[in-house]
């Protein structure tokens, strides 16, 4: 009755000129996408930037792109498990903390 659901998920997730990444197995599936991706990303990202600029957390997050598809809701995602918010075979998650990022994304 269909495929079962993967024991992993291997992820890029990238906010501007930063990409980490991620593997998420059964453990880190289990949590939601604020604790399991946004929080590891945020970690190294914050590390790369300027000391001046006050660090992100995932609350801060306006979208968050699967695949290149915008998630209907960012909040919503962030407390939702990473298999059900983005889908079984996502390869690529971008994160958007502010919409002049997300419209600078979308110019060719």
């Amino acid at each position: 009755f269909g495929e079962s659901p993967p024991t992993e998920l291997r992820l890029r997730v990238a906010c501007g000129d930063v990409s980490v990444k991620l593997t998420l197995d059964k453990r880190w599936l289990g949590k939601t996408v604020a604790e399991a991706v946004v929080k590891p990303f945020l970690s190294v990202y914050n590390r790369r930037q300027p000391t001046a600029t006050p660090p992100r957390t995932p609350e801060q997050a306006v979208e968050i792109h699967a695949d290149g598809a915008k998630l209907p809701s960012a909040k919503e995602a962030l407390r939702m498990g990473p298999l059900e918010a983005l889908g079984w075979h996502c390869t690529r998650v971008d994160l958007f903390f502010s919409y002049e990022a997300v419209r600078a994304a979308a110019k060719p």
